[in-house]
C-alpha cells in the first residue's frame, strides 16, 4: 500500500465493513470520497461511493476505473478492472477508512462526483 495522503476528494481507500449492497454480504471493498475537500477538513463522517470488480454490464450507471493491469501508469492503484457504482453512496466515519489505495482527479472524479450527486438527489 501507498503512504496515506490528507483525506481528500478523489482518495480510493479500503472501508473496513462495508455494509451488503444489492445481495452481496458485509465485506472490505474499496471506496472513492466524493466529500469536497471543506467538509473534509472539518472533520466527521464522509460520503464515499463503493466500488466493485464484478457489476453486470447491464447497469448503465457504472463507471469503469482505470486499473494497473490496464493502465500501468494509473494513480488509482487499483489492480484489476473496478467500477464505481454511484448508487451505493454510503456515510461513514473517516476511522473506517483502512489503508489509501490512490486517487482520482481531473474530467474523472468530476464525473463520478456528479454521478453520485445525481443519485443523492435523485436524479
Amino acid at each position: 500500500m501507498r503512504p496515506a495522503p490528507p483525506l481528500k476528494q478523489g482518495s480510493i481507500w479500503w472501508l473496513n465493513d462495508c455494509p451488503p449492497l444489492e445481495g452481496d454480504r458485509a465485506k472490505d471493498r474499496p471506496v472513492v470520497v466524493v466529500s469536497p475537500n471543506q467538509i473534509l477538513k472539518a472533520g466527521g463522517a464522509l460520503v464515499v461511493v463503493a466500488c466493485s470488480s464484478t457489476v453486470l454490464e447491464s447497469d448503465k450507471t457504472r463507471i469503469e476505473l482505470p486499473n494497473l493491469a490496464d493502465t500501468p501508469q494509473t494513480k488509482t492503484g487499483l489492480d484489476r478492472p473496478t467500477w464505481v457504482v454511484p448508487r451505493w453512496f454510503l456515510a461513514v466515519e473517516r476511522e473506517r477508512l483502512r489503508d489509501y489505495i490512490g486517487h482520482l482527479t481531473g474530467t474523472l472524479l468530476k464525473r463520478v462526483v456528479a454521478s453520485v450527486e445525481a443519485e443523492i438527489l435523485g436524479k
